[in-house]
């Protein structure tokens, strides 16, 4: 009888040290999954040269902040900024000048914009800033802010004179939402049109407002 005791007792021990293993193995596995699906979701949100937003998340994060300010009447301010002459860059010293110009605008955006406001890399170089709570003149002086520190960091990084254009479009409180947020992309890049046709290197606001 003494002998089935212990070898239930053994079975006891053998029992729990099983369960326990697999659940720590479990607990491990998920951990181990978990990791790996915050960094595909990472990955499928962010521009992989520069870390902003990649071009869908921040339609979405624009579709977001444009139901928000409808919501609450707030202005909201739609910034798209262009390197200019990205290709002269490529084509004298290279694409990884180039790439680096494109990270070190990047890295000027994310430096002038508060935590509310966001960033990313809409494609080649062309870049949107969402910046909720910010009218016409706000978003004049935050592209001139973005645009003269990005000339100093584009001068380091490639060694020659680079410059950014910067077309703004703003939401304001009594605007109506009807085709909102196509309409103030639209806008935005309208701006941006008319500052390349300047001739670069400045902020260009759109006179009408979002309908």
């Amino acid at each position: 009888m003494a002998h089935c005791e212990r070898r239930d007792c053994r079975d006891g021990h053998t029992y729990t040290y099983v369960a326990g293993s697999t659940t720590m193995a479990f607990a491990l596995f998920g951990g181990v999954l978990g990791h790996y699906a915050d960094k595909l979701a990472l990955l499928a949100t962010t521009d992989p040269l520069t870390g902003l937003l990649n071009a869908r998340a921040f339609d979405q994060r624009l579709r977001q902040e444009v139901a928000r300010a409808v919501r609450y009447g707030g202005p909201l301010a739609l910034l798209i900024l262009d390197l200019d002459g990205l290709k002269r860059i490529n084509d004298q010293q290279g694409h990884q000048a180039g790439d680096c110009a494109l990270q070190s605008l990047a890295n000027a955006i994310r430096d002038e914009l508060r935590e509310v406001d966001v960033a990313a890399r809409l494609g080649g170089d062309e870049f949107g800033v969402l910046a909720p709570r910010t009218d016409d003149a706000a978003a004049i002086v935050l592209g001139n802010r973005v645009r003269a520190l990005a000339a100093d960091r584009l001068a380091s990084a490639v060694g020659q004179p680079v410059t950014v254009s910067v077309g703004a479009a703003c939401l304001g409180p009594t605007d109506s939402p009807n085709g909102m947020p196509s309409s103030l992309m639209r806008s935005a890049d309208g701006a941006l049109y008319e500052a390349k046709r300047q001739g670069g290197n400045c902020v260009h606001v759109a006179q009408l407002r979002v309908q």
